[in-house]
């Protein structure tokens, strides 16, 4: 990665309980780094999520909204 480059790329919390060698390295992958958190994600060079939350997003915001229409949904069903 260089200034001024796009680039797609995702850094998970990878903390192996084995060595990584290169004999189990795809175990690594498969089953390990797939379940590892997300801490950060840069998508065409914009970093979308620091530090494990979304950016340019109002959690708060989006909880209440998903809340409220979560009740709307409910009443509907009733």
């Amino acid at each position: 990665i260089k200034p001024g480059a796009y680039a797609d790329l995702v850094l998970r919390d990878y903390a192996s309980p084995t060595p990584l060698t290169r004999d189990n390295v795809w175990g690594h992958f498969l089953f390990g780094l797939g379940v590892a958190p997300v801490t950060d994600v840069w998508v065409g060079g914009e970093q979308v999520v620091a530090d494990g939350r979304v950016t340019g997003v109002q959690e708060e915001s989006v909880a209440r909204d998903a809340s409220e229409r979560s009740k709307a949904l409910w009443e509907r069903l009733q």
